[in-house]
Order: structure tokens, then C-alpha cells, then sequence
């Protein structure tokens, strides 16, 4: 005859009260973050890309912002008529990397593309403040955001050699944002940041200042 301790006993009188064990908040909290760590550890066989991108760009279109889906670690867009595209996040492919529409399309969402470290390192000092910062690893805090309505895409070179230093990004253009990933392997961060607004012809009058740091 088995006899159940005084333990066992109140275990099972507990777990009548509250219901199934698979049902109870705790236990279901904990099987919940099982099942996200194990998600992520599948991101070699693509299924945590799959649903992280999707999740990524629902937030993104919630900001009200457009992307555009490009290939997998790659800059590019998968297509070739992406500046017409206005995508719903679940007919985004399984894999690969995402870009957001700039300008107009996203409510004048715009980009400052810092190309060389010189002006990564004097940003703060040229341009106006913002608390949308990205970048990836070997590249950090090399994008600025802003809306600037009616901003126009300028670039800016080194007259010397031809490299770029900086882009104001807008209508026509597109930005990589996380969770794509690279060509390098490295992760870009996500655009979590408020952009702020700013007018278009002070940060286009910022952003050439900033561009004659090489001359």
C-alpha cells in the first residue's frame, strides 16, 4: 500500500484547486519562455528570422512606416518595383533582411547615413539631437533618424577619392533596420528610438556642414 506524504498530500490538494498544471499562470509563464528560448536558438534553420521579422515589421507599420523585403543578407531589395510597394507584414518572405521606405511613403521618415568614422565621431556635434540611433557592431550609432518633411536625398563625397561621408536618405531610398542581418554576419539593431522632427532645410544645412569635415 502506498502511502503519500503529508507533502505530497498538499501538492495534490493545491494542484486540484488551481487546475491543470499546463493551465496555471506560473507554469504557463515558464513553458512561455521555454518556448522563446528554444525559438531562438533555431535561427540557424531560419524559423525565429521568419517570425521575428514578420513581428518587426508590424511594429514598424504600426509607427507608420513602410518596408520593403530585400534579400537575405543583402542591401537589396528582392524586387525591382519596391519604391511602389505598401506590403502587409505577413506577406513578408520567410527569410531575409528588411528595409524601411523613407520619405514621403513613411510619413517623411528620414535618415542620416554616417559613412566614415570621422563623421560617426562628429555627429553630435553637427546634427540636431534625436533618440532614434542605429547601427551594427563594427558600425555603431551610424544612423540618424529624423522627420523632416520634405527632405530630398543628398549625398556627399570626398572630393578627394570619391568615398562617401554622409546621405540624407529620403523619398526614393531605403534603410536596412534590424533584425537583418549583414553581409558580414553581424545583426543590425532595430529602429526602437522616437526620430525627432526637425525642418528639412536645418538638417540638410547640418548635414553638408558635416560633410565638409574631409576638405
Amino acid at each position: 500500500l502506498h502511502v503519500r506524504s503529508r507533502r505530497q498530500r498538499q501538492m495534490c490538494i493545491r494542484d486540484s484547486t488551481d487546475g491543470p498544471l499546463d493551465r496555471r499562470p506560473e507554469i504557463r509563464s515558464h513553458h512561455q519562455t521555454i518556448a522563446r528560448r528554444d525559438s531562438k536558438r533555431s535561427i540557424g534553420r531560419g524559423t525565429f528570422l521568419m517570425a521575428d521579422v514578420r513581428e518587426q515589421v508590424a511594429i514598424y507599420r504600426q509607427r507608420g512606416w513602410y518596408c520593403v523585403p530585400l534579400r537575405p543578407r543583402s542591401k537589396s531589395p528582392a524586387r525591382r518595383d519596391w519604391t511602389n510597394l505598401r506590403l502587409n507584414p505577413e506577406v513578408f518572405p520567410d527569410q531575409g533582411n528588411i528595409g524601411i521606405i523613407l520619405g514621403e511613403p513613411s510619413g517623411w521618415l528620414v535618415d542620416v547615413d554616417l559613412d566614415c568614422p570621422e563623421a560617426i565621431e562628429l555627429a553630435d556635434s553637427y546634427l540636431p539631437p534625436t533618440q532614434a540611433i542605429t547601427g551594427r557592431p563594427s558600425a555603431p550609432r551610424s544612423h540618424r533618424w529624423y522627420i523632416a518633411i520634405g527632405a530630398t536625398t543628398e549625398k556627399h563625397a570626398d572630393p578627394s577619392d570619391g568615398s562617401m561621408i554622409v546621405e540624407l536618405r529620403s523619398t526614393g531610398t531605403q534603410t536596412v533596420v534590424g533584425p537583418s542581418v549583414h553581409p558580414d554576419g553581424e545583426t543590425y539593431e532595430t529602429l526602437d528610438g522616437e526620430p525627432a522632427p526637425v525642418p528639412s532645410l536645418m538638417l540638410v544645412a547640418c548635414v553638408k556642414a558635416l560633410s565638409l569635415i574631409h576638405i
